[in-house]
């Protein structure tokens, strides 16, 4: 008998209350990069790689920047439900608080160094825990882009800062692979329409059960309308099959995947912005 063993998880848009009045988008980064004290000169925009290092301070911190989609009209009727920056970490030696701050001046990708970074736009800072974990992490904005959205502050982006002894390595968007690059969820609506409640970005689960000797089934629900693509690679990294690509609404749903055999296999799963990759272990 053979049983499979496999636990996918993903970020995705979920919208509590009144899905209508509330507005949800992934927005990419306008520009990225880090700063390095420690080589003050040089510029790291081309890089595929963001840093952030503490040692007895911190000496490279992450610049990064997303236009914002608010109309023009009616900026003082909107109300900021959630902002978060999503980053994907693949190397972390600790988990951290890190410090978020709104930049006062424009800045180039190609050309800002720890030297001519700009300054903050104001004194506010909000901090998030980073875990130690690879995988997508997230940083709370939100009082920042209510600030945009209210031109209280200029939006020239943000600088994050690690607050203790840690070095992180995370997906640039330079990274060829768009799945894995930085984004921010953000969720929003007009005074006077409904807020949402709670958390608007929530972990779906995807269940994947034996119901064969060589088939699984999997098992999953999708919150809105998104692409979903589904592949499934043996243990030299050869793909084994396109289980599924296509697009979907809202709902729930199963596909089935016949085993070529016995052994451990790795599914990489995309949707709604996000990419996930676990491992699925098929035994006699």
């Amino acid at each position: 008998m053979r049983y499979v063993f496999l636990c996918v998880w993903m970020f995705v848009h979920v919208v509590s209350g009144k899905a209508s009045e509330v507005i949800t988008d992934t927005i990419p980064p306008s520009k990225d990069s880090h700063v390095d004290a420690i080589a003050p000169d040089s510029n790291f925009g081309s890089a595929e790689t963001l840093s952030l290092e503490y040692t007895t301070c911190p000496t490279k911190t992450i610049l990064i920047k997303f236009d914002m989609p608010f109309p023009s009209q009616s900026l003082d009727s909107i109300v900021v439900d959630e902002a978060r920056i999503g980053l994907y970490v693949y190397s972390s030696t600790d988990s951290c608080e890190v410090m978020v701050s709104a930049l006062g001046q424009n800045w180039q990708e190609m050309e800002v160094t720890y030297n001519n970074r700009p300054g903050p736009g104001s004194s506010m800072g909000v901090s998030s825990s980073l875990t130690d974990q690879p995988g997508w992490q997230y940083i709370n904005v939100a009082p920042f882009v209510q600030a945009f959205a209210l031109n209280f502050l200029s939006n020239y982006g943000f600088e994050i800062m690690p607050l203790s002894t840690v070095e992180i390595e995370a997906v640039s968007g330079q990274c060829p692979d768009t799945a894995f690059r930085p984004r921010l969820y953000l969720a929003y609506h007009y005074e006077g329409s409904h807020a949402a409640e709670g958390y608007l970005f929530e972990p779906v689960e995807f269940d994947v059960s034996s119901i064969s000797l060589k088939e699984a089934s999997i098992k999953y629900s999708i919150p809105g309308k998104t692409q979903v693509h589904l592949e499934i690679y043996d243990e030299s990294g050869e793909s084994v099959g396109e289980v599924l690509e296509y697009p979907t609404t809202s709902g729930r749903y199963e596909t089935r995947w016949r085993a070529p055999g016995p052994g451990v296999y790795f599914v990489r799963l995309e949707a709604c912005g996000s990419v996930l990759v676990d491992k699925a272990v098929i035994l006699r």
